[in-house]
């Protein structure tokens, strides 16, 4: 299981892939830490099972980001995802991409401080 898991919308890939790039090539994060369901490398082996994997990759991940844009909060998919990273109390980093505002993050995470 990878240490870091990247909750996003499929729509929003691009941006996945720019988080990615930033924590392998500016942080030194190292590509089989990271698991991102969309992208080749990161993601879900083409024979596995994909509901099963994602279930078995955010279950203990040092971090999850949260990609938090207009299609992730449509998408039922990323607040399971979302839901599970709460629900097991696990360390999470919302990033909060506009017109989202931070009031959503409030919602569902709670007030957090540094």
């Amino acid at each position: 299981m990878a240490d870091i898991f990247v909750s996003h919308a499929t729509a929003d890939k691009a941006l996945a892939r720019l988080l990615v790039d930033l924590l392998k090539e500016g942080i030194g994060v190292p590509g089989s830490a990271i698991f991102c369901s969309s992208l080749k490398g990161h993601g879900v082996p083409f024979t596995a099972d994909f509901n099963h994997y994602m279930k078995d990759q955010i279950q203990q991940p040092k971090l999850v980001f949260l990609l938090m844009t207009p299609a992730y909060l449509e998408s039922s998919f990323c607040l399971m995802e979302l839901g599970a990273a709460w629900a097991k109390s696990l360390k999470a980093l919302a990033i909060v991409v506009p017109p989202v505002g931070f009031d959503v993050v409030t919602k569902t995470l709670g007030l957090k401080a540094g």
